[in-house]
């Protein structure tokens, strides 16, 4: 629902005022939104199923009406009103009965592009997220013949989620839920663009972030926000295959498997965080557990850790981690270490720099607060060059 005179605020904070011509009324705040969305989760609609839907808005004067869109993985349908509405309190508004059209073949609901390689669906809006969203959500569906969790995307603007989330509006809900079903499989390509206001608040989840699980790559991209979940929490992804050239800023917050970047991550590359990142256990400045290669990657947030942090990754369980630097403070309790929290047997540390204060009170060290080693046992740092 979204007002005609974008200048008319339909969603924020409210303010009733007694001595409006003698009869109480709502002011919107003027740093409220114009527009309210209402997401219908999973609802299914058929021809033979009638649904009925309220949005609840602001009783005033609608300069030059609104207009109203229903978004589908399949298309989308709009209604507008050409003239001024009044909408009064206590009224309930019909609006005219929507004729479904399946639109995928262009026009709203879908995607420029072909989603190919060659020509990837163009990703410039807010709404276009969300429809990325709603297919890998949704277990799939095609556009003009491809499969939108398989298919290739290209960022051209930057964008913010701001009108979409908020500490006021509500959560972000993360592209892709894990499950191999679910996960996003594609190619993401930010075009060097960002995308900004990400904010998550959902201290129970897991696989929290921009993208929920990543079967797929994702690069190119800049992304600032808030982020809180439970476990396997980052700001690009909760769980991650490839992640290439992105750099994070904001704050990351959860229980365990928490990065700045990502919280599970397989390949992390040529990627820089920023962000402030804390949390109980497996805690790190890029990831918080890595199962294959971390490469050419910065931190300059701070991480705090109870246990298994680290200024790049807390848990460094096999693969290489390489060719990167921490200029971040790492503090914690124990097995803290500037470029890794702990490193099993089956990792490779090596050409690492670490230039941020380390504190902590058991297995602390400026590079590795625990390094293991079949046969050598301890707390040493053979695998270490």
């Amino acid at each position: 629902f979204k007002p005609n005179d974008e200048t008319i605020k339909v969603s924020g904070k409210a303010e009733v005022d007694i001595q409006y011509y003698d009869e109480p009324r709502l002011v919107m705040s003027p740093d409220g939104l114009s527009q309210v969305t209402l997401d219908c989760g999973s609802v299914e609609l058929n021809r033979y199923e009638a649904k009925d839907f309220y949005i609840v808005v602001p009783a005033q004067e609608y300069k030059g009406g609104f207009t109203i869109t229903i978004s589908t993985p399949s298309g989308a349908m709009v209604k507008s009103t050409d003239n001024d509405v009044v909408m009064e309190r206590s009224q309930l508004r019909a609006v005219p009965e929507f004729e479904y059209e399946n639109n995928s073949d262009g026009g709203s609901g879908t995607f420029e592009g072909e989603g190919t390689e060659e020509s990837p669906f163009l990703v410039s809006s807010v709404e276009d997220l969300l429809l990325l969203q709603s297919y890998v959500n949704k277990m799939g569906g095609s556009i003009k013949g491809v499969d939108v969790q398989y298919a290739h995307f290209l960022q051209t603007r930057d964008i913010s989620l701001s009108s979409v989330c908020g500490p006021e509006i509500g959560n972000w809900t993360p592209i892709g839920i894990y499950s191999t079903t679910y996960s996003f499989e594609g190619v993401y390509d930010g075009g060097g663009y960002d995308i900004t206001d990400l904010y998550i608040n959902a201290q129970d989840d897991f696989y929290v972030g921009l993208f929920g699980c990543i079967s797929g790559i994702i690069r190119n991209l800049n992304i600032s926000g808030q982020v809180t979940g439970y476990g396997r929490v980052g700001i690009v992804a909760g769980k991650s295959y490839i992640i290439e050239n992105v750099s994070v800023d904001g704050t990351v917050a959860g229980d365990q498997s928490v990065g700045g970047v990502v919280g599970e991550a397989f390949y992390v590359t040529s990627s820089i965080n920023r962000a402030d990142v804390s949390g109980r256990a497996i805690i790190g400045g890029v990831a918080g557990s890595s199962s294959a290669s971390i490469d050419r990657c910065l931190n300059y947030g701070t991480v705090s850790s109870s246990s298994h942090g680290g200024g790049i990754v807390g848990y460094h369980n096999a693969g290489r981690l390489c060719n990167s630097v921490n200029y971040g403070e790492v503090s914690g309790y124990d097995t803290i270490g500037g470029i890794s929290g702990f490193s099993r047997q089956s990792g490779k540390l090596y050409n690492c720099l670490n230039t941020g204060a380390v504190y902590g009170q058991e297995d602390v060290g400026g590079v590795c607060g625990f390094c293991s080693n079949e046969g050598v046992g301890g707390r040493g740092a053979t695998r270490i060059a």
